[in-house]
């Protein structure tokens, strides 16, 4: 009877696979870096309470006179662990044997890249639920500029932090900000290697990314303002691989999942910019 060896049994192995897999799955995930990590692996429950503190103001002291203590009721913004994302490939032995690839293999590094966009998905998705709204539908290319200025004003006025401000656009409205001499300019960008390369990353304090998660509805486009503190990630279990036999049906499963949720911690701190999807050049 011949017995199954590291040689034979290679595919199955995670060590094997397993960077190709993190890698994908990281790739994947753009707005993961740029947003917070509640760091919750490994932890019991499903909500974390995130407390938000009233800002404080401060008192003229007096001569001789005691200061009046303040004693503030503060809030908190609760985030679900509501998303239990997975995926299962089922391979045939047949399959497996005649295909010129190893297919358990392949199969698992793209469930790694599925999951990963389901997560960058879930947090493009928030820009939804931002309470505030700059409407750039209107606005001719020659003006798009504008429109970033006004979102900085707003951030502005919110007092919310001015580094780490993030504004991720579709590829069609970076498109029409790369059409406008201002986005361009080494004056506004403030990056040579930016302009020499044609690749704009930061536009007036933001840095811009580009992402196809972003939800677009009826023909505009959700652009999405941010800053890190204000968007929460909390991943209570990370990719988890396995595979399993069905020794009846000659055939083997991987499968991949993941735990998790996604919450708007702070308003003040996103802001969706509404775009037409189309018909902006000319």
């Amino acid at each position: 009877m011949a017995n199954i060896t590291i040689t034979t049994a290679a595919n199955l192995i995670p060590e094997i696979w397993g960077p190709m897999i993190i890698r994908a799955y990281n790739v994947a995930q753009k707005f993961r870096p740029l947003v917070q990590d509640l760091e919750f692996v490994g932890k019991a429950g499903d909500t974390i309470h995130i407390p938000t503190i009233t800002s404080l103001t401060a008192d003229n002291k007096v001569a001789n006179t005691d200061l009046t203590p303040v004693s503030n009721t503060e809030g908190k913004v609760d985030v679900l662990i509501d998303k239990n994302k997975a995926k299962l490939v089922t391979v045939e032995d047949m399959a497996a044997v005649q295909a010129s690839f190893p297919l358990l293999s392949i199969y698992a590094t793209e469930i790694g890249g599925c999951l990963g966009r389901a997560i960058d998905s879930d947090l493009a998705n928030l820009v939804a639920s931002c309470d505030t709204e700059v409407d750039a539908t209107t606005t001719t290319a020659a003006n798009m500029h504008k429109m970033i200025i006004e979102l900085k004003q707003t951030f502005d006025v919110a007092n919310a932090p001015e580094a780490g401000r993030i504004l991720a656009v579709t590829p069609y409205f970076l498109s029409q900000l790369l059409l406008n001499d201002l986005f361009i300019s080494k004056d506004y960008i403030g990056d040579v290697a930016a302009v020499a390369s044609g690749v704009v990353g930061m536009i007036y304090g933001f840095t811009v990314v580009v992402s196809n998660a972003l939800p677009s509805d009826g023909g505009f486009d959700s652009n999405w303002a941010f800053v890190k503190p204000a968007i929460g990630l909390a991943v209570q279990r990370d990719i988890a691989m396995e595979t399993g036999r069905h020794l009846r049906g000659l055939e083997s499963d991987v499968v991949g999942s993941v735990i998790y949720g996604v919450k708007i911690l702070n308003q003040a701190g996103t802001v969706r910019l509404k775009t037409k999807t189309t018909e902006y050049a000319g």
